[in-house]
Order: C-alpha cells, then sequence, then structure tokens
C-alpha cells in the first residue's frame, strides 16, 4: 500500500469497519438487522482508487446510518471469497455490495460504483 492510499484511507469520512477475518464478517451478517455496505478494494487500482474516492465524495453522514465494511482484496482475498459465496455475486474488484438480511439486494461494479442507488434503495424501503 502506497502512502497516499494509507493517508486517504485513514482520513475517510466513511466510519469503515476493517474485519481481520472470516469470522468477524459472518458475526457482522448474523447479527446485523440492518442493509450492510461492502466495499471491495484493491489499492493496486486505478479504477479501484476512483470509486473510493467517488464513495467518499457522495458519502452524507447525516443521511446514511448504516455499517459499511472495508475489504481489502489485495490482503483479505479470503474474505472478498467468502462473502461472494454467502451472498451469490462472483467477486470482482471493485465491487459494491448492499446486503439486507443475508441477501444481496444490489450491487455493482468499477465505474457503477455509486451511493445513489443505494439512498434511492433505502429511501424506498425505510
Amino acid at each position: 500500500m502506497s502512502w497516499f492510499s494509507s493517508a486517504k484511507k485513514n482520513q475517510s469520512t466513511i466510519p469503515w469497519i476493517h474485519p481481520v477475518d472470516i469470522d468477524e464478517v459472518t458475526e457482522l451478517l448474523d447479527q446485523e438487522t440492518k442493509p450492510i455496505i461492502f466495499f471491495k478494494h484493491s489499492t493496486r487500482c486505478s479504477i479501484s482508487a476512483m470509486a473510493l474516492d467517488r464513495l467518499e465524495r457522495e458519502w452524507d453522514v447525516d443521511s446514511i446510518h448504516l455499517k459499511v465494511v472495508y475489504i481489502d482484496v489485495l490482503n483479505q482475498r479470503h474474505i472478498s471469497d467468502f462473502l461472494a459465496r454467502i451472498v451469490g455475486v462472483e467477486h470482482q474488484s471493485p465491487q459494491l455490495l448492499l446486503v439486507n438480511q443475508g441477501k444481496c439486494v444490489y450491487h455493482a461494479s468499477h465505474n457503477q460504483i455509486s451511493l445513489k442507488p443505494i439512498i434511492n434503495f433505502l429511501q424506498v424501503n425505510a
């Protein structure tokens, strides 16, 4: 990871959860009753960096009240693969998944990653 990506990650306005193992992801999925956003990120990919930047710019702390999980696919590929099996969505990077009650209700990858469809989903299903 470069110094810039490390510094950017630490300055995030998004309250990322950084799981260290599959058990943490399983516990999160089992215990959470609200939707969860999973963002699969590659620190070596410029498209992934652009997607992360877009999420940061779109983040509205006042309107988004849910857990947001950051998965570093280079160091946590086992977590990414586990999540792909659990929700039934093939792994991609970068990738954004919205999981509600154990099911993936929305997913996007690469340049389609945006919080706008997720915010719309949450407003409709509030």
